[in-house]
């Protein structure tokens, strides 16, 4: 109860801020009431659950349905960037004791053009809070997916991007020594764009987009991790598209 309340002292301010790295944010309501509403469903989670971590693409993927043998914590929050993922990270995981975590992030800050720098920096921070946090939960990092030619004439440069954080994210992931899923190259068509086929606006995927993504997912969540992905089985890397 007196994390409960804690919480909530800190959740009803009007605003949330935080300071990293020279970047401030500031939070809106619905974002203030899911990370409130996720302090109190903690309190009902089991020990062994597995958390999905992330933005909207993460929040609309009925993944408690997929995977319905499992204990699964959605903790995604639309419009979430990595600077506000950051600052919710004690929260987000108050009370819980995870096996597994599942994190993809990034694509709102490609979006809305922030620093790369800026975004790495975020990403490290984030991955050392999760560790920090929880110790002994094992930790998936999840490339961004492409964006489709539905978003119109600046799809390619977006994706352009994308790649390029995907590659710095995959050496956080070895540094880390923490398993990286290459979904980018599950979704793309032979122009790096997302696949039409999967999504319904060109950013967020549509059902058989979730349903081949949790495909995928299934075997690391029942299985394991492997060391070597089974997405990256079967595409090429992103280093090999790049290069």
């Amino acid at each position: 109860m007196k994390a409960i309340l804690s919480i909530l002292s800190i959740i009803r301010k009007k605003t949330f801020k935080k300071q990293n790295n020279n970047l401030t944010t500031t939070t809106t309501p619905y974002w203030q009431q899911k990370v409130l509403s996720f302090g109190y469903l903690n309190m009902f989670a089991e020990e062994d659950s597995i958390v999905f971590l992330g933005d909207s693409i993460t929040e609309q993927f009925m993944n408690s349905e997929y995977f319905h043998s499992k204990c699964i914590l959605n903790r995604g929050i639309g419009g979430d960037t990595t600077t506000t993922m950051l600052s919710r990270l004690e929260n987000t995981f108050i009370n819980i004791q995870p096996e597994k975590i599942f994190l993809l992030i990034g694509i709102n800050d490609i979006l809305q053009n922030k620093n790369m720098k800026d975004i790495l920096y975020n990403y490290n921070a984030i991955i050392k809070s999760i560790k920090s946090i929880l110790p002994l939960t094992e930790i998936f990092i999840q490339s961004i997916l492409p964006v489709s030619r539905k978003v119109g004439s600046s799809s390619h440069l977006y994706n352009k991007k994308i790649q390029q954080l995907n590659v710095e994210i995959m050496q956080i992931a070895k540094r880390s020594n923490l398993e990286f899923i290459d979904t980018y190259s599950l979704f793309k068509d032979n122009d790096g764009h997302l696949l039409d086929m999967h999504t319904f606006d060109g950013i967020h995927l549509n059902g058989e987009g979730y349903k081949m993504w949790s495909g995928e997912l299934m075997k690391l969540i029942n299985q394991g991790a492997e060391r070597s992905s089974p997405i990256q089985d079967k595409t090429k890397t992103i280093e090999e598209q790049l290069a």
